[in-house]
């Protein structure tokens, strides 16, 4: 499968080194492919070229100065221990009776959410309420910083490099890192400086956790300020966006609704069993990666013909 390519990018907070994340993702789909799918077909998924937009170094640099210090080991060591819990689950327990009973388990943050959201943006408080809980999203969005630049160079370089080849890409993104995707795919689309990409198109965009449906997300995005038939990326095939139950993130689980002009996004809902430092979070990528619904989204474009 010489033609395809998978691209990893991972969300916002702290992150272990490259090395180790990849192999905590790559490990959640792998077990999620052989246990729906059988060794088969997890060979032919071992077989494709993957790679992981990495820019936990810049990140943890920016939120080292910030808050609290990074306790790198004892996140390494939980999320091995997250994802063996997540091990334990069959295809079909991924549910919302084995949701409920997870130790720490609330709706409330996304309820809230779900409350506010619309209104902090209408009375301007979206961004101060991001900024206090998610400084790095906040930097990714202020337009004097470079942060945005360097957290997007990794991506940007892989997709240019693919995308020029003719790959066959599956890009799997998750929280901030869905913006990331969605800022690059606009500008592909219409910056002049990307003439030759214009009729490139990327085959299958899936976004996890995302808050692309966010009044306050949404204002910050690259085509927000242009005519209406150039506002969204016209370089997406097909689009997934799969949101867990209580993902405050992810709060409004409806892509589609947002992004009227695209008819290529399918709303995915599910159960995100992780546990984190012994407590629900539904948040969590390896809950995602591990989940059926994702696993069967990959191993229908393994199977796809070119």
């Amino acid at each position: 499968m010489l033609n395809r390519e998978i691209i990893y990018i991972h969300g916002r907070d702290y992150k272990p080194d490259k090395q180790k994340l990849l192999n905590n993702w790559q490990d959640a789909l792998r077990y999620g492919i052989k246990r729906d799918f059988g060794e088969d077909t997890l060979e032919l998924f071992d077989s494709v070229y993957q790679d992981m937009s990495y820019y936990g170094d810049t990140s943890n640099q920016f939120l080292s100065k910030h808050k609290e210090p990074y306790q790198k080991y004892h996140d390494i060591d939980d999320r091995k221990q997250s994802l063996f819990h997540l091990k334990k689950y069959k295809s079909e327990e991924f549910n919302k009776e084995n949701y409920n009973k997870l130790r720490g388990k609330s709706f409330i943050p996304k309820f809230l959410a779900d409350l506010i959201s619309p209104f902090l943006y209408f009375i301007g408080l979206g961004k101060f309420i991001v900024s206090k809980s998610a400084i790095d999203m906040k930097e990714y969005w202020r337009e004097d910083s470079d942060f945005s630049i360097k957290v997007s160079q990794p991506l940007k370089d892989m997709l240019l490099a693919s995308l020029k080849d003719d790959k066959n890409i599956l890009l799997i993104s998750h929280s901030l890192g869905t913006m990331i995707a969605y800022d690059l795919l606009w500008e592909f689309s219409y910056l002049n400086e990307h003439t030759k990409l214009k009729e490139k198109k990327l085959n299958t965009f899936i976004t996890l956790g995302s808050p692309l449906g966010d009044e306050t997300a949404k204002k910050t995005l690259r085509g927000r300020d242009v005519s209406e038939e150039s506002s969204y990326p016209n370089n997406i095939s097909k689009w997934y966006n799969i949101a867990a139950e209580d993902d405050y993130i992810a709060h409004d689980q409806t892509i589609s609704d947002e992004f009227k002009s695209l008819n290529n996004i399918k709303d995915i809902r599910n159960y995100n069993l992780s546990l984190r430092y012994g407590k629900s979070n539904p948040h969590h990528a390896t809950g995602y990666l591990i989940s059926p619904e994702l696993v069967k989204i990959v191993v229908d474009w393994l199977k796809e013909s070119d």
